[in-house]
């Protein structure tokens, strides 16, 4: 890991640890705010996820999500984990969905839950692993804790889920 992400990722920790209550993010769509500590906690939940639901272990992450808690999460803990982190509009066509992909080469891509036909048949074509998610700001497609998970969650595998 480079020192940059190691400094964000032990200041996160360290600010989870002496301000847990203190608001950390907060969803602009529902007013709905994380402390540091539930959001250090979202974060393990979204690394989790990633080490788990993807296999290998993806090292890059393209995203095609609006604006939302979930993509701002997303960020902070693909870059917590070192991970490469690069944001599409979810609007993009899929001439730019298909150079965006050229260009960063992802291991997984994460799409809104209202994907078009037409993104999702570019990644099928490409054979890229992705997940549809919903963005209600619940997080109910991640698993419930890293040592337990209750529920089954998307599992990103050669085209759709």
């Amino acid at each position: 890991m480079t020192p940059d992400v190691i400094v964000f990722r032990d200041d996160f920790a360290r600010l989870a640890r002496e301000q847990p209550d203190a608001p950390a993010l907060v969803d602009a769509a529902t007013g709905r705010a994380f402390s540091y500590a539930a959001s250090a906690r979202l974060m393990d939940r979204i690394e989790f996820y990633l080490s788990r639901a993807i296999e290998p272990r993806p090292r890059r992450v393209v995203t095609l999500l609006p604006n939302s808690i979930e993509m701002f999460a997303l960020f902070l803990a693909a870059m917590r984990a070192g991970l490469g982190f690069a944001p599409l509009a979810p609007d993009s066509s899929p001439r730019e969905v298909l150079r965006w992909i050229e260009l960063v080469r992802p291991d997984v891509v994460l799409v809104a839950e209202t994907a078009s036909d037409d993104v999702l048949a570019v990644l099928d074509a490409l054979d890229i692993p992705y997940s549809r998610l919903p963005l209600d700001g619940n997080f109910a497609w991640l698993p419930i804790s890293n040592a337990n998970p209750r529920r089954s969650w998307p599992r990103a595998r050669r085209g759709s889920i």
